[in-house]
């Protein structure tokens, strides 16, 4: 099976995108565990607010993420 050079790039950005949406979740994350503090939990709440109950809500899942 080829792969033409423009599916190639479609088939990378699809797959790096996730990377890219979830890199400040990522960092926010990260600071927390290394500094585990009420401004560090407070950015890593937010960004849980901001990123991931959008995500849950999309699918059906808000109460899941309420909890």
């Amino acid at each position: 099976m080829k792969i033409t050079k423009t599916q190639l790039l479609q088939i990378i950005k699809e797959e790096t995108q996730g990377e890219a949406e979830f890199a400040p979740l990522e960092t926010a994350r990260q600071a927390y565990l290394q500094d585990p503090n009420d401004e560090t939990k407070d950015q890593l709440g937010q960004m849980v607010n901001k990123i991931v109950e959008p995500l849950m809500a999309e699918m059906g899942l808000f109460w899941e993420a309420e909890a």
